[in-house]
């Protein structure tokens, strides 16, 4: 557990800092202080802290005068931007009625408590402690909490599914809830007998695709979540059947609609993006070295491509829109040079296991390319791209599965 207090009140910061030494048995090294606005910023921007407890009238510097304005700004900035990280709680403290009465407002909207301090007795301390009990409560419970299924599957079309279902072992469809059936199965890694779940998405896209990846995460709690399927790919850096690792995936449609001073149209990017654990990247450039592998899943398919299907990893775009439109995807492609795919799921697999609560998954897509999103596409490579990307993702998860359970 670890706690910031913010308070320049040199009477009321050293009962504080014995109460939660010596009632609630806090580690002294795990009580962080400052004594302004200035140093509580500095502090959160490197540190999450369990408990924030913060003087209401706080001086912004050593030099300033105590002032409401100051404590409201910092806790404004904590809940609106991404510049500091959020405690888990914070409290209040004040010695006066007058700003009490002002900071309450604030504090009541965000369900946060304010403590009035006294310097005659230690009683207003006593919710303070029924704070830290909880925080060290939930801790234990979260420490409690473990992996439910191994692996969960997640497709955005029924014949990405289909391809994937073809192998391994798996039970009739089953209900979830109202709207979402689910399959149930199981596969070795290295001698172990693992545990898989799969949906399919009931429409492409990232919202639909991240309501589901969040929906499976909250109810199986997986170690690892997987999307595999079909992409485009971008024209000379991958073939048709390549599977790509997104490394990296971004919504390419966020950003801002903008007219120049000429009144032009123009669009300012401004992606937020996510990028796979390193481990999983380098357990898939081991698996693509296999080339007896890759020759094997290309002669089980007829008629041949003209190659083995090769698997690659690197960034991946996300968009709403199915592009059949080269100059658009070109644009796409220049929002980063190194982009292998362009698809329509990938940011938002990734942002629903970023966003997952204790125990978090690992999360991948790996996706086969099926056309080059231009002029030329057509569904006529769908079926083979679906096949080869069900083929590495199984093989890769035969082999490595089992790294992710030790």
């Amino acid at each position: 557990m670890k706690l910031l207090i913010v308070d320049d009140n040199e009477t009321r910061l050293p009962k504080i800092i014995s109460y939660l030494i010596d009632t609630m048995a806090v580690a002294r090294d795990d009580i962080y202080t400052e004594t302004t606005g200035f140093g509580a910023r500095e502090a959160l921007r490197t540190r999450t802290f369990d408990l924030l407890l913060l003087d209401v009238l706080l001086k912004m510097r050593p030099e300033s005068e105590p002032m409401l304005d100051t404590s409201i700004g910092l806790m404004t900035e904590i809940v609106e931007t991404s510049e500091l990280r959020k405690p888990r709680h914070i409290i209040g403290v004040t010695a006066y009625d007058d700003a009490e009465a002002e900071a309450r407002k604030v504090f009541q909207r965000r369900a946060w408590t304010i403590l009035r301090s006294s310097d005659m007795n230690s009683e207003w301390l006593e919710p303070l402690g029924q704070s830290v009990r909880y925080i060290r409560e939930q801790a234990e419970q979260r420490e409690r909490q473990d992996f439910g299924a191994d692996l969960v599957v997640v497709a955005a079309l029924q014949l990405e599914m289909d391809a994937m279902q073809r192998g391994w072992e798996w039970e009739p469809a089953e209900p979830l809830d109202d709207t979402t059936f689910i399959r149930r199965g199981r596969f070795f890694s290295a001698g172990r007998n693992c545990s898989a779940v799969s949906a399919v998405a009931p429409r492409m896209g990232m919202v639909s695709s991240c309501h589901l990846t969040a929906k499976l995460i909250d109810k199986f709690r997986p170690r690892v979540v997987v999307m595999p399927g079909i992409c485009a790919g971008v024209r000379g850096r991958a073939q048709l059947g390549d599977v790509v690792l997104a490394d990296m995936a971004w919504d390419y449609q966020s950003g801002k609609h903008v007219l120049d001073s000429d009144n032009v149209p123009g669009f300012l990017i401004d992606p937020h993006a996510i990028q796979v654990d390193p481990s999983i990247a380098a357990k898939w450039a081991v698996l693509a070295a296999d080339n007896a592998l890759r020759i094997a899943a290309w002669q089980e398919w007829r008629p041949n491509y003209p190659q083995p299907p090769v698997l690659l990893h690197g960034p991946v775009a996300s968009g709403s829109a199915v592009l059949a439109n080269a100059a658009l995807t070109d644009g796409i492609v220049k929002q980063h040079r190194k982009t292998l795919g362009v698809e329509m799921e990938a940011y938002g697999v990734y942002f629903a296991a970023e966003m997952a609560s204790h125990p978090k998954p690992a999360v991948c897509v790996m996706k086969s390319v099926c056309d080059f999103a231009d002029e030329k596409k057509d569904d006529g490579h769908q079926e083979y791209a679906a096949f080869t990307s069900a083929t590495f993702v199984r093989a890769y998860f035969e082999r490595h599965m089992v790294d992710f359970v030790h």
